[in-house]
């Protein structure tokens, strides 16, 4: 279960802002597809896919048939959703690409693998 937020939206706001600047030239190596195992997640039937892009210091995240969001920092690869209570957390450390990320919504936890296209 997603644990919630600390601190007042002002306060969220600014360690945003703080992750974004501090961070937000190393998130170019998260933007790529991550493929989501649906053997394990029985809500999908199909390919299900979580697209990450970086526009400049902002980073965004596409489920597969939904709408593109801005996903907002609390760390280094730690991002939450606004427009949803949803938290992703991108594995591997330092410099090294992100092999997977974890998509953290309504109690539950999936793993989405980096794909290599």
């Amino acid at each position: 279960m997603i644990a919630p937020r600390q601190g007042s939206r002002d306060n969220q706001e600014q360690r945003y802002r703080e992750a974004a600047e501090q961070y937000g030239a190393r998130w170019s190596r998260l933007a790529r597809g991550y493929e989501f195992d649906a053997r394990n997640a029985v809500i999908w039937s199909r390919k299900f896919m979580l697209t990450i892009t970086r526009e400049g210091a902002r980073l965004f995240a596409q489920l597969t048939g939904q709408p593109r969001f801005e996903v907002f920092a609390e760390s280094e690869r730690k991002f939450f959703l606004k427009v949803v209570e949803a938290q992703l957390v991108f594995g591997g450390e330092g410099n090294e690409q992100a092999p997977q990320v974890t998509l953290f919504q309504n109690g539950r936890e999936q793993v989405a693998k980096r794909t290599t296209e």
